[in-house]
């Protein structure tokens, strides 16, 4: 339950974030902070004892509880409110777990909830350290591609089981998933739901998007839709993921230097826009890029697809699922060398886009309603398997049909939030700020430049 909520995210967002996640790691170790908290020891509705501060956040600390009932030991999310208002966190997090109802392997699961004047708290199944936490302490804190892959595939499952609840998390970030303990000490988890929002309605169709919507999430892993104050939905969730594999992989993002949230907004808007954010890393993590720009708000993610490109990765690779991940072996890791032309690093894209299936397919596929072809991807692996997912996008290659301009500039629409009526401002922001990929420099941007392109990304 990761600490800093980047809705109240300062200026520095560089500092906060790192601040943060180390006053969480200090927590876990027990400082001296943690040592004189006035709520240690404190019996939670006369059964749960608080014996060790584990994690502090905005909206409410979380605690190594022991039941004294079963003497079995819990962590208990503790926030202060006065008992005439209702919590509209710890509420919104309940409302999560009612409908999950216990029954699912990547969250938590629930013990009790309720409320203890002045605290309203929920107690849950006790974890083990968040992957923010074991990618700090790594060497280089980076992971290895085997286990930056491992660990996007437990990331996944884990945000396909809020979707199919008709929720979005809107808060995806490294600190918020956690690894287990024991015997499932390899199994990930996803946490704290506070700012977690339905998206669908009782008929399960997507409900109406707000014109009006404040920022949502973390500045640092936020989909531009949520610095462009655009209702969140699905594919935001794995914008934010993507960019969590990044940090993963690499141990850092692009826009690690900009020193506001205006300007990680254009930092992203461009490497996104011209997909120089994925342009040097391995096929999976392009192809994830790519589909996501051809979702809008009211499309659902295909979790199976982007799953399987992770997998596909993983086989092509010979990468070992059953391996041990990084801080459970002694061996040095092999870190991934970006923008290397060594086909033994980064070996060529086995996935083929088609605009439309070849005529002599069965499984051809159109999307009659919308007027729009739905392209079918299709990846082979080194053994003959096969895996097949809709998505709308396409990419180079000898024999392909590309989109045409016009699809192209609809994507770069939809991806930037400009309208037809917004064509002519946007052609003379294009002419101003040109093509070319920003520099490490002009990502570091002067407020002379951002109020240039203010309306471009807020």
């Amino acid at each position: 339950m990761d600490s800093k909520r980047s809705h109240d995210t300062p200026r520095n967002t560089k500092a906060v974030t790192r601040t943060g996640e180390r006053k969480h790691k200090s927590f876990i170790g027990g400082n001296e902070e943690a040592a004189h908290d006035p709520l240690l020891g404190y019996m939670l509705a006369q059964r749960f004892q608080l014996v060790q501060a584990v994690g502090k956040g905005t909206y409410g600390n979380v605690y190594r509880c022991l039941d004294t009932a079963t003497q079995r030991t819990y962590a208990a999310k503790i926030e202060e409110r006065p008992p005439q208002r209702r919590s509209a966190v710890l509420g919104i997090e309940l409302s999560v777990f009612n409908k999950l109802k216990n029954n699912n392997p990547h969250v938590p699961y629930l013990v009790a909830s309720g409320n203890d004047p002045p605290y309203n708290y929920l107690v849950m199944e006790l974890l083990g350290q968040s992957v923010s936490a074991r990618r700090h302490s790594a060497t280089g804190k980076r992971f290895s591609l085997a286990t930056t892959l491992r660990l996007t595939i437990g990331m996944i499952d884990c945000i396909r089981a809020i979707h199919d609840i008709g929720y979005v998390h809107r808060d995806i970030k490294p600190g918020n998933f956690t690894m287990g303990r024991k015997k499932r000490q390899r199994s990930v988890y996803v946490i704290d739901f506070g700012i977690a929002q339905r998206y669908l309605d009782s008929s399960g169709s997507p409900l109406a998007p707000r014109s009006n919507v404040g920022f949502r999430g973390t500045t640092r892993y936020a989909s531009i839709h949520a610095h462009q104050r655009r209702e969140l939905s699905p594919r935001d969730d794995y914008w934010s993921l993507l960019f969590a594999m990044i940090e993963m992989l690499l141990g850092r993002l692009p826009w690690d230097e900009c020193r506001d949230k205006a300007a990680v907004a254009t930092s992203k808007f461009y490497e996104v826009k011209h997909e120089t954010l994925t342009a040097s890393l391995p096929s999976c993590f392009r192809h994830i890029l790519t589909y996501l720009k051809s979702l809008t708000y009211h499309d659902q993610v295909d979790h199976t697809y982007v799953s399987n490109l992770v997998l596909l990765e993983m086989r092509v690779r010979g990468i070992d699922d059953a391996g041990p991940l990084d801080w459970e072996t002694d061996d040095t890791v092999t870190w991934y060398k970006p923008a290397s032309t060594n086909p033994a690093i980064d070996p060529p894209s086995p996935i083929r886009y088609y605009k439309q299936k070849p005529p002599s397919s069965p499984d051809a596929q159109s999307d009659a309603g919308s007027g729009r072809s739905i392209m079918t991807v299709v990846t082979t692996a080194s053994d003959g398997t096969a895996f097949k997912a809709p998505t709308a996008t396409t990419t180079g290659g000898s024999g392909v049909d590309m989109l045409d301009k016009a699809e192209l500039d609809e994507l770069d629409d939809e991806l930037s939030g400009e309208g037809e009526r917004d064509k002519k401002k946007d052609k003379k922001k294009k002419k101003r700020w040109g093509v070319k990929r920003m520099t490490k420099a002009a990502r570091a941007i002067t407020m002379t430049g951002l109020n240039a392109v203010s309306d471009l990304v807020v």
